[in-house]
């Protein structure tokens, strides 16, 4: 892979008698074609050229996406910094393309998708004609296994990929070129045990991907722990109608944050329980893993858990504990009844989570607490969704 070059001054003549630095491999255009003269001029290339780099300007609209670019999102933030960029101190260094195979004269983009959308942005905003072309290293065509494996490390270089997007490109290496871990990781200097991480997130659920790119809102905690409530200009609690299962509801209406999973290593035990989920959800109720695994994963993000948290949380969800945050404040008459503590003559023990029922005593029930056993199984019954009623 070609090392771009590295350009100091804004001028070309000042960029072209500046040694290119070659950072990314041993394979280094030859200097003396690009510092002997100015920038290539005329025909721009088309790849069937001898095996060189060249160093050209091209229109933007010559220039598309290459189908192997790892990165799917881009911080706002980071264009506009790049925008800013350019505007005072122009293109520091060009960026990378390949011709493109299926279209005559125009180019995949390889490495400086930031630098080429600040152009284009620019563009848009000023209609400057100076914006309409860009600065680039123009590189042979390489196969397809080999422009993955290149944009992939581009990428990585400069430390711009998320673990899910890396994910996502090693699971397109290992389907498109047969690569498995090993291999890929070979192919993109990094190790085996980071490969594999990153291609087991990308295999998560859809929810976490979503909490890894969009991120999710959440309750906004307040000092105490407690969920902060939006307020009317009087001060007085701002309500929100909800559906429930039983009807419409009024509640007061939180304050919401917005919260991303950027952590390889908290992602990987997010991973870890929707798999044991998964295998732990009722044959007859599809939907209970993906419900139970929302739970948890609204749960971590309204705590802002730290990677140590979360892996102790996970632990204690997988063995049917709730967790330290809900276990803490599980309300003692919550806590599950053991059968041997049950005082004598009591025949059942009703609680929110548990209904112990003694069946030896049951003869000894008085018309009041038999009532009141039959109102517990009949709302108990009640509850069990239709689906599981049917089976």
């Amino acid at each position: 892979m070609g090392a771009p070059l590295c350009l100091p001054s804004r001028t070309t003549e000042g960029l072209l008698s500046t040694p290119l630095s070659p950072r990314r491999s041993s394979v280094v255009p030859d200097i003396r074609t690009l510092t002997t003269r100015k920038v290539a001029e005329g025909p721009l290339p088309t790849g069937d050229e001898a095996p060189t780099e060249q160093l050209v300007k091209v229109p933007l609209d010559k220039i598309s996406a290459s189908p192997f670019q790892p990165r799917k999102f881009f911080s706002e933030e980071k264009a506009a910094e790049m925008r800013e960029s350019l505007r005072e101190r122009g293109l520091l260094e060009p960026i990378l393309l390949e011709p493109d195979p299926n279209k005559q004269g125009s180019y995949w983009l390889i490495g400086g998708e930031r630098r080429l959308r600040g152009h284009r942005d620019l563009l848009a905003e000023t209609n400057d004609p100076k914006w309409s072309t860009i600065l680039a290293v123009v590189r042979p065509s390489s196969p397809d296994g080999k422009n993955r494996a290149n944009a992939l490390v581009e990428n990585l270089q400069r430390a711009d990929l998320t673990p899910l997007e890396e994910g996502d490109a090693y699971r397109a290496m290992e389907k498109a070129d047969g690569l498995n871990a090993e291999q890929i990781a070979k192919e993109v200097g990094l190790g085996v045990d980071r490969v594999q991480r990153c291609i087991r997130i990308a295999g998560g659920p859809e929810l976490l991907r979503e909490a890894m790119t969009a991120g999710i809102r959440v309750p906004k905690l307040d000092a105490e722990g407690k969920p902060e409530v939006k307020r009317n200009p009087d001060g007085s609690v701002k309500m929100q109608v909800v559906q429930t299962r039983t009807g419409e509801k009024e509640i007061p209406e939180p304050v919401l944050v917005l919260r991303v999973i950027k952590e390889l290593t908290i992602a990987e035990q997010l991973v870890s329980l929707s798999s044991h989920l998964d295998r732990a959800a009722p044959k007859n109720q599809p939907k209970w893993a993906e419900r139970e695994f929302r739970k948890h994963l609204e749960h971590v993000l309204t705590q802002d858990m730290e990677k140590r948290r979360v892996a102790e949380y996970v632990k204690r969800a997988k063995a049917g504990g709730k967790g330290e945050e809900k276990a803490a404040k599980e309300p003692a008459e919550n806590a599950p009844v053991k059968v041997a503590a049950l005082p004598k003559g009591t025949p059942f023990v009703s609680t929110e989570r548990q209904l112990v029922v003694m069946k030896d005593s049951l003869g000894e029930l008085s018309p009041t607490q038999r009532a009141a056993l039959r109102a517990e199984l009949a709302a108990l019954l009640a509850s069990i969704p239709e689906d599981a009623a049917a089976a």
